[in-house]
């Protein structure tokens, strides 16, 4: 009698793959260096790992991303705030710039003119 391997002592399962899977599939693991059989394991291993991990709402991938968002949200808020108060800054600037322009202009070609003093 021959001995068994024990792959051949795993569980089997057959499996029908939609047009294409397959490929993907067989795609997949030769740039994982993996035979298909390897990769469906390891797809399934990380399938399982992810649902495990979302659950309800207060699973850990769900408040990971929960707190990114949060973080984000934050970014945001900081970088709205930053450019507001540098178009304020902005706006004073080209006043004041406008201000000595037209002060600096007025002084050269007085196109207003100076009180004159009575005489």
């Amino acid at each position: 009698m021959s001995e068994k391997f024990p792959s051949q002592m795993q569980d089997k399962f057959t499996v029908r793959f939609p047009d294409g899977m397959r490929d993907v599939i067989a795609e997949m693991a030769k740039n994982d260096g993996r035979s298909i059989n390897s990769e469906i394991i390891a797809l399934l291993e990380l399938a399982i790992r992810v649902c495990r991990d979302f659950g309800p709402d207060d699973g850990p991938v769900v408040q990971q991303f929960r707190e990114r968002l949060s973080a984000l949200d934050k970014k945001s808020d900081d970088i709205e705030k930053t450019v507001t108060l540098s178009h304020k800054e902005m706006e004073k600037m080209l006043d004041r710039f406008s201000d000595n322009l037209l002060g600096m202009i007025n002084e050269k070609y007085e196109l207003i003119p100076k009180n004159k003093k009575p005489t």
